[in-house]
């Protein structure tokens, strides 16, 4: 009886949505704020909302991975030919 009550229940609301990275958010509200009557004002509320689908970073590594280090700039200018 006790499975067929639990079956009734609704559902669990979905958990909140990611918010996007704090810092770039609060940049485009200040510049939405600001472009009020403008046609910029829409090109940062659009930013703002693409930014929303975009979690924010979770931690930041403290070191790149072994694989990136292959990347780095070489420790001598490359010569040039001419």
């Amino acid at each position: 009886m006790a499975a067929a009550a639990a079956a009734s229940l609704p559902a669990p609301p979905p958990p909140p949505r990611p918010t996007p990275t704090p810092l770039f958010a609060r940049w485009l509200r200040e510049w939405r704020d600001e472009a009020q009557g403008t046609w910029a004002r829409g090109t940062y509320e659009r930013a703002l909302r693409s930014l929303s689908p975009v979690p924010a970073p979770r931690s930041v590594p403290a070191a790149p991975p072994p694989s990136c280090s292959t990347l780095a700039p070489p420790s001598a200018p490359a010569s040039t030919n001419g």
